[in-house]
């Protein structure tokens, strides 16, 4: 019996890792979610309890028990992150050239981290998940910044302006300037607009918010 709960249980995480390359977040969370239950079944003959007056204690074996669930929970739930996390950033990079519209990839990131807080995931472990998938949104938000500075810069200068901006954004290294330092550069070469001010503050929004600032506007561009 027992090896048939574990049989299920492994088979059931290779389906939620399966549900979730498929970008299905509810069913991802639902296989998951039975993968811990048939885990915790698995278990259960551990669980022995006795009365004395009427009073129930459990026995050390069941709290030994209950401490090994909790940290079979731990590994499950660390699991489920690192799946959401490798998910997200596929997802957010195939974006790039065409493919799932942003906004629909941002609805999506939101109800992965929603399985994640209803698996009990903690909240700081939620978020490391998305950061990827964000920071790919950050380099584009910077990437737009420059292309809008592209056009006030004297043609003669444009060049050099797209190399020495390579420094303040890399999708491969995972690597992005903040908004000051966006500004500090463009300010450094006397580039200036109404464009480039209204990007740098999407991109500030973006940046403390994860959310776009107007989704419509961003669809559009």
């Amino acid at each position: 019996m027992k090896g048939a709960l574990y049989l299920a249980f492994l088979c059931l995480l290779a389906v939620g890792v399966f549900f979730g390359f498929k970008r299905m977040a509810a069913e991802m969370g639902v296989a998951m979610s039975v993968a811990v239950v048939c885990l915790g079944f698995a278990h259960i003959d551990k669980l022995k309890s006795f009365k004395v007056g009427g009073v129930e204690a459990v026995t050390r074996e069941a709290v030994q028990a209950t401490r090994d669930a909790y940290a079979t929970i731990q590994c499950v739930n660390k699991l489920a992150s690192m799946l959401v996390k490798a998910t997200l950033e596929v997802m957010g990079r195939s974006g790039r050239y065409g493919g799932m519209a942003a906004t629909k990839q941002m609805e999506m990131r939101d109800e992965y981290l929603a399985m994640l807080e209803q698996m009990g995931v903690p909240k700081e472990q939620t978020q490391r998940a998305a950061e990827p998938f964000n920071l790919i949104y950050c380099c584009d938000h910077v990437r737009r910044v420059i292309e809008a500075a592209g056009k006030v810069c004297p043609d003669k200068d444009r060049n050099t302006l797209v190399r020495d901006a390579r420094v303040l954004y890399d999708y491969n290294k995972g690597t992005v300037a903040s908004p000051d330092e966006v500004r500090a550069f463009l300010n450094g070469r006397g580039l200036a607009s109404e464009e480039i001010d209204d990007l740098l503050d999407a991109y500030r929004y973006f940046n403390e918010h994860h959310q776009f600032r107007d989704p419509d506007a961003w669809a559009r561009q």
